[in-house]
């Protein structure tokens, strides 16, 4: 065993810390990538129906699902651009049994914004059944133009969910790279002391 080799604590330790760098590293992207994501395809697993007119959501698992007037937007390369607020503006909906579904009121201060889409969230209901929901909308006869609702997760809810996902990500990175730091010094300032201990007891070779 060669001088080097007794110097402690060994150099496995660099290893150690260059590891918990990289995963450190690789979980903050990861997770600053996968809100990235989110946000630029938020909605675009939305159900788009005009109005008037139905069209159906399929349910695989039970959900609470929002329902928003998309006024500015388009469906099948027609784009359609109406006021944000459109009072006789009504939708139902009928569950995978036939039944009405209650249509909750509420959730009018969530808006997105996703390029040319533009929308506002009308109401929400409860998919507590797996199957086809029919959603239908419709507006008072005085109304010529059509306009769009738009059928899914709440926007916010899964920003939200994201976001607590991506800050979590982010303080396990962090505390990751904190590690990687501490052990590469605390190894670099031990073995280097080692070494002057080792140099300190050998003896010197006479001339």
């Amino acid at each position: 065993m060669t001088d080097v080799d007794c110097i402690r604590p060994g150099r496995w330790l660099y290893g150690l810390a260059a590891a918990l760098l990289v995963v450190g590293f690789i979980v903050a992207a990861g997770c600053t990538i996968s809100m990235i994501r989110m946000i630029m395809q938020a909605g675009e697993g939305f159900t788009r129906i005009v109005v008037p007119g139905e069209g159906v959501v399929q349910v695989d698992e039970p959900v609470t699902l929002t329902i928003y007037h998309e006024y500015s937007g388009w469906v099948d390369g027609q784009t359609y651009s109406n006021p944000k607020n459109l009072p006789t503006l009504k939708v139902a909906v009928t569950g995978p049994d036939g039944q009405p579904v209650p249509v909750q009121a509420g959730g009018a201060n969530e808006t997105y914004t996703m390029g040319a889409r533009e929308g506002v969230a009308l109401s929400r209901f409860d998919a507590s059944q797996t199957g086809e929901y029919r959603v239908a909308g419709s507006l008072s006869a005085d109304v010529a133009e059509q306009t769009v609702i738009a059928v899914g997760e709440s926007f916010l809810g899964r920003l939200l969910g994201t976001i607590l996902m991506t800050t979590l990500g982010a303080v396990f990175g962090g505390l990751c790279c904190l590690a990687a730091t501490i052990v590469f010094l605390v190894t670099i300032i031990k073995r280097s002391s080692a070494r002057r201990r080792l140099a300190a007891s050998t003896p010197s070779t006479p001339v």
